[in-house]
């Protein structure tokens, strides 16, 4: 193979893909080793719905390192590419296309089109990643991949299910996860860490007025006030230290030892200890719930909701040592 004077990497790439293509490198290196112990690769298939970019590029890089190594150490490699065509992503970036903004707008196009739409949209970056998965020498087998849009990839994702659920290893529950009210559907940690970003977002100090009383209440603080309308205990710790403070014409229950901390960030200057107790005392104790007026549904709610329990979890190193509650939240 000869090299031009100036040394050109692209001449060169494209040179040595053409050697591989006459030669019919890649069917003797899929073929290599055959008969001998087997080290099988079935890919976890991005999802293409959009360009690869250097990420993916080096995640692929690895993988093919991986590959190479065992397959120079005599093992037969059977290697299967896959691609990921549906979920959310390609939704999304079906709708984008479409210029539409809402599942109503889906409905009014018809699902037949959208189907048909987000189609053409992987069948593009399917030629796209596998050109530039072909470019970067990763060696997979293209043409058998699987693609998880195929009925006969699904067909064997239910096949599965069914087994589980014959072995008994299927359980019907309860689990908190996030949900995306603008695109109506449940979202997974890496749907979420798609648009994740480190904002700055005010922790408040909220009172909870305790029932059959007009102004003695518990200070909670928290850093996600968005939980509150779920709110349905206050957790403290039975083996701490807690006190009643009279502020003006109230009193605040709180931990003993951030007294100064919560009532400095507060700018409360003139304060008096009252009485001192452990947590346990405050065990039972009922208090109306803030947002009740805005939540009536809370109105409703029986005992044990809307009570003070204990949690050896709750720390005194932040906050005001009485914890809010939201089990919808997590």
């Amino acid at each position: 193979m000869g090299l031009a004077g100036r040394y050109d990497p692209l001449s060169v790439e494209e040179e040595i893909a053409r050697w591989w293509s006459e030669n019919r490198i890649l069917e003797k290196v899929f073929r290599r080793n055959e008969g001998g112990p087997v080290f099988p690769f079935l890919e976890g298939p991005p999802t293409v719905n959009g360009y690869m970019h250097v990420g993916h590029a080096r995640g692929r890089i690895y993988k093919d390192i991986v590959l190479r190594f065992h397959e120079m150490n005599g093992l037969y490699v059977w290697r299967r590419g896959g691609w990921d065509c549906l979920g959310l992503p390609t939704e999304l970036e079906t709708e984008k296309r479409l210029g539409i903004r809402s599942k109503k707008d889906i409905e009014r196009i018809g699902m037949e089109r959208f189907v048909e739409e987000a189609n053409k949209l992987v069948d593009y970056y399917i030629d796209h990643w596998r050109k530039a998965s072909e470019r970067l020498a990763v060696w997979l087998d293209y043409d058998n991949a699987y693609q998880t849009r195929h009925e006969s990839y699904m067909e064997h994702v239910w096949w599965l299910i069914e087994q589980a659920h014959k072995r008994g290893d299927l359980v019907e529950s309860y689990r908190v996860v996030p949900f995306c009210p603008r695109c109506e559907t449940p979202l997974s940690s890496h749907e979420v860490a798609q648009g994740y970003e480190e904002v700055e977002d005010p922790s408040i100090y909220v009172k909870f007025r305790l029932q059959g009383s007009s102004n003695q209440y518990i200070v909670i603080w928290t850093t996600t006030p968005w939980t509150l309308v779920a709110n349905e205990a206050v957790a403290v710790n039975p083996y701490e230290e807690y006190v009643r403070v009279k502020v003006g014409d109230e009193y605040w229950i709180l931990a003993s030892k951030l007294v100064a901390l919560v009532l400095g960030a507060l700018d409360v200057m003139n304060y008096e200890v009252v009485e001192r107790f452990k947590g346990s005392a405050l065990v039972g104790l009922r208090y109306e719930h803030p947002l009740i007026e805005e939540v009536p549904a809370h109105r409703g709610h029986e005992p044990p909701a809307h009570t003070v329990i204990e949690a050896e979890f709750v720390t005194m190193e932040e906050g005001t040592g009485c914890v809010h509650i939201a089990p919808a939240h997590g």
